[in-house]
């Protein structure tokens, strides 16, 4: 038996370390997903026009809208991988137990949000540069007005709401991890609730939109974002603490 004592943040490092090295196809979904997303956004957002005294204006909004949904996406889904047997066995080359796992794959996770979220708000000055090169417009307004702290102001809300994404996939991915039934159970349920919420008009759903979405304060948005991912991370730790320890 050995004497060396393993400590658990000397474990939770080289297992972060390990992760960042080893899940490289996460990252490189990311990238085309995003690359996507800008191809998709280069006829726009949105588009308005009007017209009088025989002159018509048309005015086209770009944005990166669609790419933080798809690097939303991105997050949710990475989540759940992480959570399966496959990525789930290669902890298992270190002296390991589940809170260390569980620690690392939030690190992890938390790491790729800000990859993503750095990423995704960058993508809406690359799309404005690409249209403004080799497309014909009129006059363009590029927004280079726009203030560094509001930049960074809009980067720290993104990661956050990838950081939330990846927690409400680790959750579902763990839930799914306790049953198989699950597996087929979880996305039926995510399907049927999504459908049934955007069919009745009741009060929560209203209420929970506008208590994540539209709230104007900066820091209740970070704080309301970072206390229900804590939540949903301590969920999806204490049940997979439930489940037997591999021999």
């Amino acid at each position: 038996m050995s004497l060396n004592k393993v400590r658990l943040g000397k474990l939770v490092q080289k297992q972060t370390q390990f992760k960042l090295r080893s899940y490289s196809g996460i990252f490189s979904s990311l990238i085309v997903l995003q690359v996507l997303g800008i191809l998709f956004s280069l006829n726009g957002v949105g588009m308005t026009g009007t017209s009088a005294y025989n002159m018509s204006v048309s005015i086209t909004y770009y944005s990166a809208d669609i790419v933080v949904v798809l690097t939303l996406i991105w997050a949710f889904i990475s989540a759940i991988l992480i959570t399966t047997k496959a990525y789930r066995e290669d902890d298992y080359i270190f002296v390991t137990n589940r809170l260390s796992s569980n620690l690392s794959n939030i690190i992890f996770m938390a790491i790729a949000s800000i990859i993503g979220g750095v990423t995704a708000i960058l993508s809406g000055f690359l799309l404005k540069l690409v249209v403004y090169t080799f497309f014909t417009a009129e006059f363009m307004h590029t927004g280079t007005s726009m203030l560094l702290s509001e930049v960074i102001g809009g980067a720290i809300i993104v990661i956050l709401y990838v950081f939330l994404a990846c927690a409400a996939g680790y959750l579902i991915g763990s839930i799914a991890q306790m049953n198989r039934m699950f597996i087929i159970l979880v996305p039926v349920i995510v399907i049927g609730t999504t459908l049934l919420l955007e069919m009745s008009s009741s009060k929560l759903t209203t209420y929970m939109i506008e208590f994540y979405f539209y709230e104007h304060s900066f820091l209740m948005s970070l704080l309301k974002g970072f206390f229900t991912a804590v939540l949903l991370f301590t969920l999806a730790t204490l049940l997979s603490n439930r489940k037997e320890v591999r021999a």
